[in-house]
């Protein structure tokens, strides 16, 4: 199964990347798909997107087609969705 990636700011810089595609095996969740790029980006993605407990921090947003989701959501992704990370932006 592919799922489409799209990264925005910090989340960009980490991975060198815009977009990209992240072969899961079938029925996979969005935890699993987290999981999957930790192992492939290591500690510099892992440290910015999650808590020392592992847990996802607050601050970043994942889209999943039109919708807000929650890592934790149990629900398997479809071949072809699209997931956007956001992490928050400062300025003025």
């Amino acid at each position: 199964m592919t799922l489409l990636l799209e990264y925005h700011a910090q989340i960009r810089q980490i991975t060198g990347k815009s977009t990209e595609s992240l072969e899961l095996p079938p029925n996979a969740t969005l935890r699993q798909a987290i999981d999957a790029l930790f192992q492939q980006y290591g500690d510099d993605l892992r440290t910015f997107l999650a808590t020392p407990d592992g847990e996802l921090r607050p601050s970043i947003v994942l889209i999943l087609g039109d919708r807000q989701v929650r890592w934790t959501d149990p629900a398997a992704l479809k071949d072809g969705d699209h997931l956007l990370l956001l992490s928050p932006i400062a300025g003025g």
